[in-house]
């Protein structure tokens, strides 16, 4: 089992096209992870700041 997960996934995308998929991975990641974080992103290029700053405030060993 994993300590740490960060789930980061586009916020561009409906909630139609990726609703089903986001609550399976969400449900499987939940059975091997204790702590998971998710991170929607509202602008182009914001996820990678986003893994930079979670990766420097936590450890996600």
């Amino acid at each position: 089992m994993f300590k740490k997960a960060l789930l980061v996934y586009k916020g561009n995308v409906s909630e139609k096209e990726i609703g089903n998929e986001l609550n399976e991975a969400i449900s499987t990641f939940m059975l091997h992870i204790k702590e998971l974080v998710i991170v929607k992103t509202e602008e182009e290029g914001e996820g990678e700041e986003i893994c930079k700053a979670h990766g420097t405030r936590l450890s996600l060993y």
